[in-house]
């Protein structure tokens, strides 16, 4: 009978998946609504997806009520299915953590699924095989506490302290909508290594030379993906700007003031470039256009100490749109910060074995270094979600968590001060505490200073 019910409930699922609820109307929240309900039922396939679809039809229900009802009917069904599987992959993944510490969380959700819900799945773990589970993992976690000692390499610039050196305010910076996780991450770095904030918008700038994007047609705007090593070298090569000059830290920066303002520019360059073939001949007629908006343009809000005559000006200096926002930064980091240190590093790939990566990363930990991390950062918002999805970051600190029994590293991401993660994951204004059996799922990579 509940094979038949089951069979049924799948049916319903495909036919409502095939006609899923059209967003079109909830403006901002479509793509967020979108992949939360593609996430609801590929998670259903293992686990529990209680706890996201109601957030989920929370979200819709304030945002998109027309399209409540109809997802709510289509989420129904997968919260079934995925209890069903709930058990399965818990008992997966007691046998897994039990290498790191005790899988007694994972044991709890299995027996909260049962009691809630006692037709749901097949418990197969005998209670002698729970009970060494739980034995190992304790063994497991008591070893690891001896290795993992409490390192903490935070410092200013990246955060504030009081005369004593305890750390008052830990805030992350922000790359909003724009892919340029990389350049944040460099940015800290040499910020870490050399004493003074370093504008991550001028790193991007630096990695993003303009060459390929003038292939491609492509826009500096987009300054999206690289490598932070690289990026790393090719700021110092043209000398760094300070945050000071090039601001890249408010929340709202990246996508409603620096990627408009950039767009902007672009196409100002684009109208006015062709007319402006010799530099001494119809600036008057330029100038006269953009002084008009000056005060409103979005370009005001990054280059602040640009008025429309410099504005303007560069073009004559410039040989495309990626030349000539090139050219505007340069005025505002002028002069550009030579460091007497040259911050040197070396980057392990995908291809370096987990084990190398973390061994690496505690050696460089315990040398006062903080690290580029690239991972998969679904997992910030679902510990279970390894699916790709590129991202770097910083791990800053590390520290045994007695709570827990896991060893955990601090995240400096860069996705503002907010706290939206997994409740599993410890967070501070947008640091995120990563267990080490969850950390080693994600790790694709890291970047760290050799000198």
């Amino acid at each position: 009978m509940k094979s038949f019910i089951i069979s049924i409930i799948s049916l319903f699922q495909f036919q409502v998946f095939a006609s899923m609820p059209d967003t079109a109307n909830c403006k901002s929240n479509k793509a967020y609504i979108k992949g939360k309900l593609e996430n609801i039922k590929t998670f259903a396939e293992e686990r529990d997806v209680e706890a996201l679809a109601k957030a989920t039809l929370a979200t819709m229900k304030w945002s998109c009520p027309k399209e409540y009802k109809k997802a709510k009917r289509m989420i129904i069904p997968l919260i079934v299915k995925g209890r069903d599987n709930h058990i399965a992959f818990m008992m997966e993944e007691a046998r897994k953590v039990a290498a790191y510490r005790s899988p007694a969380f994972e044991l709890a959700e299995i027996a909260r699924v049962k009691k809630f819900d006692p037709a749901s799945g097949k418990d197969t773990m005998t209670a002698s095989e729970k009970s060494k589970l739980i034995r190992q993992g304790k063994a497991n976690s008591k070893t690891k506490a001896k290795s993992c000692t409490s390192i903490d390499n935070r410092k200013p610039p990246l955060v504030t302290v009081d005369k004593k050196g305890k750390i008052l305010s830990n805030k992350t910076r922000s790359q909003d909508s724009i892919g340029w996780c990389y350049a944040f991450a460099a940015a800290d770095i040499l910020s870490h290594e050399i004493g003074k904030k370093i504008s991550a918008v001028d790193v991007a700038n630096a990695y993003n030379t303009g060459s390929w994007d003038d292939m491609w047609d492509e826009h500096e705007s987009d300054m999206t993906g690289g490598f932070i090593a690289s990026a790393l070298e090719a700021a110092q090569k043209r000398g760094l700007c300070l945050e000071s000059q090039m601001p890249s830290e408010d929340h709202s920066f990246a996508n409603k003031k620096l990627k408009n303002a950039i767009l902007e520019l672009e196409k100002f360059y684009k109208d006015y470039a062709v007319t402006l073939k010799d530099p001494t001949k119809g600036t008057k007629k330029i100038f006269a256009g953009i002084k008009c908006t000056e005060a409103t343009s979005a370009w005001k809000a990054i280059f602040p100490k640009l008025n429309a005559g410099k504005i303007v000006m560069a073009i004559g200096k410039s040989s495309s749109a990626n030349v000539y926002i090139d050219n505007l930064i340069k005025k505002m980091c002028n002069p550009r910060l030579k460091p007497k240190k040259i911050v040197t590093v070396e980057a392990d790939d995908m291809f370096t074995s987990v084990d190398s990566l973390m061994t690496s990363m505690d050696a460089s930990l315990a040398k006062g270094k903080i690290i580029g991390l690239s991972y998969t950062a679904n997992m910030l918002n679902d510990v279970y979600d390894e699916s790709t999805s590129n991202h770097a970051s910083l791990v800053v600190a590390r520290k045994f968590n007695a709570k827990t029994g896991s060893c955990e590293y601090l995240i400096r991401n860069s996705w503002g001060t907010g706290c939206s993660y997994d409740p599993r994951l410890g967070c501070e204004e947008g640091n995120i505490w990563m267990p080490e059996e969850y950390m080693r799922r994600s790790i694709r990579g890291i970047t760290y200073v050799t000198n």
